[in-house]
């Protein structure tokens, strides 16, 4: 039976205002979590019960309660009223922020009683010349139209109103124009950490446009815009974690003990499958917005509307892949408290619609708001009803470490600055090598000294992996951060480029080479590929020659019932050969039969065809229309080669019982790369996609900018693990790692010893085991060098509890067309500079073409050859002409200069 929009209202309106008064919206007992730098004072209040019309409510579903609030389509005026009205008989009204430009604003109260109301900008005009409300005199009902505010951003509108049946009330509302804001370019975003810039002063402070999780108050916000007007600062808010402090029924507890899901440390997961804790959430968010505060806690200031929108964390639409917490303690979720886990299938229906709803209802209170977030999908469409944008992590540095590919990336961005709601603020976020933004534990061991200081330092000091970064987002209108990575957030890292000056795009980028691009198809219809379904599941594969998009039958599967797993259904085909390190594309036109409850979910992946089953680097979840459609995914295949079986699935154990599905026209193609270019009207920007050097053509207008010297013009790393640079007959190839799981790069762990060799191996010459000494051919790099010039060369190997055992008198020489020009003795042992960290070997030494290292070791101890860092003198923004090309490293940006 449909649920009338009056009885919804006046059940959500009461869920908030009981709510509103509660201690849980006013402060928490216990001491916030401090993180990515920011404290709190705790304030204390007494523990919050549900009463007994809360509880009505938590006993429905968040799926049906959802599905009342969106299929309403109601305006939820009272859900935001959080005045303070002694007497509470006036209530409503919605202190909000507005489009830019606009000076109106209409809005409704109720009252208590039949009465006239009437408003004014000050609080201290008399009631009786105050302007009545356009409607409602001698109602509870009564709506007006405010006229006259003021646009400008920085300006606060005040609107307050009285009714005559109670001349004691006053309700006071607040609105604020939004900026239409237009950045230069670079844009330049931070995430978390304006507690950093606040150290340096304000005017400091404003070279960034973008402050996402910023925890300015309103005073510093209005010198902020007026140094930049194109400031935009977003507070930010967990959509499903919180410290302690809330009931205990507002948080997750596992089957076996009750205990909850810590996913941070301090942090932990709530319950979003109980509609009251959705409702909280969307009303901290409301709060945060009108108030200030921040890490979801909002402060006691005055109500000025001093942000532009809300960051949102952690936006996971499912959440039973969360099985173990931060201390890899099993944790299976119980939500109806009967001491078993709940199903999977179930429990993440209900986890997605206790998120959306906290969504939806936020952006029905604050339609204006700007919003981005963390960890969303652009397909989603209860995604895309709601964000304007997203800040993308991990993508950048996965790109460059090989683990994702170039065009899925670039994807996933061109989606997000697509969607519907703008304006478009998607923020790229940049960093190092993974293992520095993730091997050293979570912000609480980093800031403790988990990452020895000058390895913080070269994380900074990486500049091909900012470059890329940097070039990458300024192949679109996006915002770019660079900072260490997920584990801390926000850091103070300024560069050359972020203070050069491109002027205004004057059209979109382009690719000036070309894509090498060799194809291997595997096509439908063919007796390769099977459909396996689970005990649980029932599914049935045929070919369909009347509904299909290409010339052949295409893939009809109906799925009956659906198993425990997205893989209990599986479309594969067994027989597909992959290069490990290769960018792949898989593309294929698919539809569905029934789209009206939700968009079908299909997942792909690649893994070995046989046990033990490991994945090949294809793992993607998608959402099917239900029109003939393309759809493309690009991957880097993680493993392969002529004798790895790889299976390619469609995993469809996640589609809902009596749905069907045809795919047609699969193609898997290798790629290559290719060199972009955008210009401005001061310079360009070009970005090499490619894994190798690139020589590009260019107009001769232009140069490099001068910068302050930062980067060498040469930086590169020759690591072990590279065949064609590193040689050591006699060395064995080792895995010397601590704190940090090479198969899942970008999860911190919550102890150490923290401790890595560079990227995925080094070579050991360890102590012969009967004792005896031995001669051992010494490690060998090809340092690459492509122009003459004086280098520094520096040495990598783990700071390894087992190091104490370790050469300490380690043999390294530089030598120049095989005639050594430079030696150094090593300390690797425990006693001395210390490992995880680049040890200065060489300083100065000229190097032309041909230039070697080797490390040669006495037999009598362990010693390790791994990586060397190397490093030129010329500097890489140093204003010299180009003479109409310029050679880029792999993955590698520019930014040039227009001279005329």
């Amino acid at each position: 039976m449909e649920v009338p929009r009056l009885v919804v209202l006046l059940a959500l309106s009461l869920f908030l205002v009981l709510v509103a008064g509660s201690p849980v919206l006013e402060g928490f007992r216990s001491r916030p979590v401090p993180r990515h730098g920011i404290e709190h004072s705790p304030r204390h209040h007494g523990m919050v019960s549900l009463t007994a019309s809360e509880a009505a409510l938590a006993a429905a579903s968040a799926v049906s309660v959802r599905n009342r609030f969106v299929g309403a389509k109601m305006l939820p005026v009272d859900l935001c009223n959080t005045s303070s009205v002694p007497g509470g008989h006036i209530t409503g009204g919605c202190s909000n922020l507005l489009s830019p430009g606009v000076t109106s604003i209409t809005f409704n109260i109720s009252t208590s009683a039949n009465t006239a109301c009437r408003f004014a900008s000050s609080n201290s005009t008399p009631y009786n010349t105050m302007t009545p409300f356009d409607s409602g005199d001698g109602t509870k009902f009564h709506k007006t139209k405010v006229t006259g505010l003021s646009a400008n951003s920085s300006k606060v509108n005040h609107v307050y109103v009285r009714c005559e049946q109670f001349p004691g009330e006053l309700l006071h509302l607040v609105f604020r124009a939004l900026a239409a804001v237009k950045p230069g370019y670079p844009r330049i975003g931070n995430l978390w950490g304006s507690y950093v810039f606040k150290r340096k002063g304000l005017e400091y402070a404003s070279r960034i446009d973008l402050w996402l999780g910023a925890s300015w108050d309103a005073e510093e916000l209005e010198t902020l815009r007026a140094l930049n007007p194109a400031t935009l600062a977003l507070t930010s808010i967990n959509s499903c974690e919180f410290g302690d402090g809330l009931p205990d029924s507002f948080y997750l507890h596992n089957a076996s003990n009750r205990a909850r899901l810590e996913s941070w440390p301090g942090a932990y997961r709530l319950d979003l499958t109980r509609p009251e804790v959705s409702f909280w959430k969307a009303k901290n968010m409301y709060e945060l917005i009108l108030r200030g505060g921040g890490e979801d806690r909002p402060s006691s200031a005055p109500e000025l509307l001093p942000f532009d929108g809300v960051f949102v964390d952690n936006v996971f639409l499912t959440q039973s892949w969360a099985n173990h917490d931060i201390h890899g303690n099993p944790f299976y979720p119980d939500t109806t408290g009967d001491g078993k886990p709940d199903d999977p299938k179930e429990f993440d229906a209900k986890w997605r619609a206790g998120v959306l709803l906290e969504l939806d209802v936020f952006r029905s209170i604050m339609p204006n708001a700007i919003m981005s977030g963390h960890a969303m999908d652009p397909s989603d469409s209860g995604i895309t009803s709601v964000f304007n944008a997203i800040s993308i992590g991990f993508t950048l540095p996965y790109v460059l470490d090989g683990r994702r590919s170039f065009d899925d990336a670039w994807a996933q961005y061109e989606a997000w600055m697509h969607v519907p709601i703008k304006p478009h603020i998607t923020m790229q976020e940049g960093g190092p090598p993974l293992q520095l933004g993730y091997g050293y534990g979570f912000d609480s061991q980093l800031t403790k000294g988990s990452i020895p200081a000058s390895t913080l330092e070269f994380a900074r000091d990486y500049f091909r992996y900012m470059r890329f970064g940097l070039g990458f987002t300024l192949l679109d209108d996006g915002y770019f951060a660079y900072e260490l990575g997920d584990s801390w957030h926000g850091q103070d890292w300024n560069y050359d480029e972020f203070r050069f000056d491109l002027g205004d795009p004057v059209g979109p980028a382009f690719s000036v080479s070309d894509d090498h691009v060799g194809q291997g198809h595997v096509q439908l219809p063919t007796q390769d590929w099977q459909l396996w379904v689970s005990s649980t599941a029932s599914a049935n594969l045929t070919w369909d020659t009347q509904d299909k998009h290409s010339d052949t039958p295409s893939a009809r599967i109906d799925v009956y019932k659906v198993g425990k797993t997205a893989g209990g259904i599986d479309l594969f085909h067994p027989d597909v050969t992959f290069t490990k390190g290769q960018d792949y594309a898989i593309s294929f036109w698919a539809k569905a039969r029934n789209c009206a409850s939700s968009a079908p979910v299909v997942e792909l992946n690649s893994r070995k065809n046989g046990p033990d089953w490991h994945p090949f680097g294809l793992q993607q979840t998608l959402w099917v229309s239900c029109e003939w459609s393309a759809y493309k995914v690009a991957f880097v295949a993680t493993d392969g080669g002529p004798d790895e079986q790889a299976r390619v699935s469609f995993w469809l154990g996640d589609l809902q019982a009596n749905q069907t599905l045809w795919i047609d026209n699969v193609t898997i193609t290798k790629s290559q790369g290719v060199v972009y270019q955008r210009t401005f009207t001061k310079g360009l920007v070009l970005v090499n996609a490619r894994k190798d050097r690139q020589t590009v053509s260019i107009p001769t207008k232009y140069r490099r900018f001068l910068g302050q010297g930062q980067a060498p013009r040469h930086q590169y790393i020759v690591d072990d693990a590279d065949n064609t640079s590193f040689a050591a007959a006699s060395w064995s190839r080792v895995s010397i790692e601590g704190g940090y799981d090479l198969a899942h790069p970008s999860s911190e762990e919550d102890s150490g010893p923290y401790f890595h060799q560079w990227a995925t191996s080094a070579r050991q010459l360890s102590v012969p085991s009967d004792g005896e000494a031995g001669a051992a051919s010494p490690a060998e790099w090809q340092l690459g060098v492509t122009e003459s010039d004086q280098y520094n060369v520096s040495v990598w190997w783990p700071a390894s509890p087992a190091a104490s055992g370790w050469c300490t008198h380690a043999r390294f020489a530089v030598l120049q067309n095989s005639t050594e020009i430079h030696t150094a003795t090593l300390d690797q042992s425990t006693n001395g500079p210390g490992g995880d960290q680049w040890a200065l070997a060489a300083q100065g030494v000229s190097l032309s073409a041909g230039a070697t290292a080797t490390l040669t070791c006495p037999a009598s101890c362990t010693c390790i050859a791994d990586a060397l860092l190397i490093s030129s003198r010329r500097r890489f923004n140093d204003g010299s002409d180009l003479n109409g090309s310029v050679t880029l490293d792999a993955n590698d940006a520019i930014l040039l200069q227009a001279t005329s």
